[in-house]
């Protein structure tokens, strides 16, 4: 029994121990100045308890900086760092680039941090944040983002607007991104501030968003010259993707006005006769770029027109004789196919028509028939 109380208490003792190793946010506070231009000077204030875990020289935040509009439009904010302190004393950091935006490491590497409570304070300026409507302009913000690995216990923030407001319409959700769970608390403390608060700590992946609206005229409006240049901002590696692809077709269709264009025709005169070292086969296999049966056909009859050979006709049955003649001028094609057709030492060879041919078959089968008949 003894044994059992001393482990008892033993588990008793250990609890708060082991409450204090877990890691989290105690209280994440934002302090947002909405400046005239409509740029935003915001800073944050982070307490967090680190046991050597995850936290070990210090943590990072990630900021998007890349959006997609309700639209459809990609748009890039702006975002400068421009102090990081903990616990009131300058911080080491550095940025690395992110395919949404950019992730700020702050912590010295060489410095690993002992367990206990830290104060991070990152101040930081934005542009292109709020929203220009017909009747009024907006803030919606994600105070804290939602990609903390650890639960955040409070989380607040505090909008400052240029001037004296008299309409300051408020709102906010809290949870994972796409929430609309409203775990807050919002009023309006000054006459151009207004303050938000977390009703219920954040799970891990939780966050807070604020939604503050104001009558239009206090803040800048981006002009037209502005919202060009953030036009070419958004899309600048399309525009010079698409800047090469015309800068290419350009320097091809130079080229082509030099050098592809064929040269102005003048006056055509038909011509009757191949040109010298062509035959009718010749220009047939030119003008179709391909060999036919016309080519062959071709060829024989010009030789036979040229004295190379002599041509019967026996109902179907065409006779091509070579004859024996001198000082003949064949293309190269036409003195290929009268060596191919007479080079074995024949003189003579047969050529059928096909239909001629068979139609002088049946003639003959038909008198033989007539024959046995009789």
């Amino acid at each position: 029994m003894t044994m059992l109380r001393a482990l008892f208490a033993a588990l008793l003792l250990s609890l708060p121990f082991s409450s204090l190793a877990e890691e989290y946010i105690e209280s994440f506070h934002s302090d947002i100045e909405v400046q005239r231009n409509g740029d935003l000077r915001v800073t944050e204030t982070i307490v967090v308890r680190a046991e050597g875990k995850s936290i070990r020289r210090g943590i990072f935040r990630d900021f998007p900086t890349r959006y997609t509009t309700a639209k459809g439009r990609s748009m890039s904010v702006g975002f400068e760092v421009l102090s990081v302190q903990r616990d009131g004393r300058t911080e080491p950091y550095h940025i690395k680039n992110q395919s949404n935006g950019k992730r700020l490491y702050i912590g010295d590497p060489n410095i690993y941090l002992s367990p206990g409570f830290y104060e991070y304070q990152i101040q930081y300026l934005t542009t292109r944040q709020l929203g220009f409507f017909d009747d009024f302009d907006e803030l919606y913000w994600n105070v804290t983002g939602n990609g903390w690995a650890y639960r955040i216990d409070r989380a607040s923030a505090r909008v400052t607007l240029p001037e004296f407001v008299t309409d300051f319409q408020l709102g906010g959700y809290t949870g994972p991104q796409g929430s609309t769970a409203q775990n807050l608390r919002y009023r309006r403390s000054t006459s151009n501030q207004a303050y938000f608060e977390s009703s219920q700590p954040l799970d891990r992946g939780e966050g807070l968003t604020i939604v503050a609206g104001w009558p239009k005229g206090l803040v800048d409006e981006p002009s037209a010259s502005q919202r060009r240049a953030w036009f070419f901002e958004d899309y600048q590696p399309a525009l010079i993707a698409g800047g090469g692809v015309l800068a290419l077709f350009a320097y091809y269709l130079t080229l082509w006005q030099w050098y592809g264009r064929d040269p102005e025709s003048g006056v055509i005169i038909p011509r009757y006769q191949p040109p010298a070292g062509y035959s009718p086969a010749s220009m047939r296999f030119v003008q179709n770029m391909g060999y036919d049966k016309k080519c062959f056909t071709s060829a024989i009859i010009n030789l036979s027109a040229k004295g190379a050979t002599e041509i019967n006709d026996d109902e179907g049955q065409f006779k091509v004789t070579k004859r024996e003649a001198t000082d003949l001028q064949l293309a190269p094609g036409e003195a290929q196919v009268l060596n191919g057709l007479f080079g074995s030492g024949r003189d003579n060879i047969t050529i059928v028509h096909p239909v001629k041919g068979h139609r002088q078959a049946q003639k003959i089968a038909q008198a033989r028939l007539r024959q046995k008949i009789l």
